[in-house]
């Protein structure tokens, strides 16, 4: 079904809905959308964003906060990425960002550094921008424990980004 058209993916995801199938189809999907982030210029892995849209949006109806909430950050990111010009839906991205990051009370950094790399850089809000990654600077690593390795990398980028927002960004 993957190497087929999106109607016959959305047909075999009828009934794909317990547990252990819910996240094996979202890691699948989280592994191949990274692929594709790590390499905007390979068109044939991009061609491929509708497979891992469907995929997504099928865990996200069936457990949206998986992982923290990453199938909602997924769809935030991916509409602002895309911005109004190439179809994105800017109002989607920060509602999707704002269900992530009250899913665990914006204790999962990740969320909330996302928010500000891509909503508040696709609307050009340098004030949105500020305050999510300063949000992010004082949050506390040890408010999830288990994903203390991912907020800390979330704290370094947020300081990478403050760092080259003038020159960058705004």
């Amino acid at each position: 079904a993957l190497k087929g058209d999106d109607e016959s993916l959305k047909k075999a995801l009828k009934g794909a809905e317990d547990e252990e199938t819910v996240d094996a189809l979202f890691w699948v999907a989280h592994t191949w959308g990274m692929v594709i982030q790590a390499d905007l210029d390979d068109l044939e892995a991009i061609a491929t964003r509708s497979t891992v849209e469907i995929l997504m949006g099928h865990v996200r109806s069936l457990r949206p906060d998986i992982e923290y909430g990453l199938p909602v950050i997924f769809f935030g990111a991916s509409q602002a990425m895309q911005g109004a010009g190439l179809g994105g839906d800017l109002e989607a991205a920060k509602a999707d960002f704002e269900e992530a990051m009250a899913m665990n009370d914006g204790s999962f950094l990740l969320a909330t550094f996302l928010y500000g790399r891509y909503y508040c850089v696709a609307t050009n809000d340098a004030q949105c921008f500020k305050q999510a990654m300063e949000r992010v600077l004082e949050g506390d690593p040890d408010g999830l424990p288990e994903r203390r390795l991912v907020n800390t990398l979330a704290q370094q980028w947020a300081k990478t980004w403050m760092e080259i927002a003038d020159e960058q960004l705004f």
